[in-house]
């Protein structure tokens, strides 16, 4: 089984993920990230300080998207 291993989980990784899961539906791919909580867009911070937004809603992704599309998520690992 092929295994791909993605480092860092912003949008350019998860599109990478996205992308080897369409065209490898059978693979094993792995995302690994410094930090421990699930990819956040950091420019939605201010609006979070503002209450403009909910914490929940800055989220790149659900958090069922790890497991719909079958990716293991390994946080607060640096390299």
């Amino acid at each position: 089984m092929e295994h791909y291993c993605i480092i860092g989980t912003s949008a350019a990784g998860l599109s990478a993920a996205e992308t080897i899961r369409k065209l490898k539906p059978k693979a094993k791919i792995t995302l690994i990230s410094k930090y421990p909580g699930l990819p956040y867009s950091r420019v939605l911070l201010t609006s979070v300080l503002e209450k403009s937004l909910k914490k929940e809603e800055i989220f790149i992704r659900p958090p069922n998207y790890y497991s719909a599309w079958n990716l293991d998520f390994i946080g607060g690992e640096k390299l």
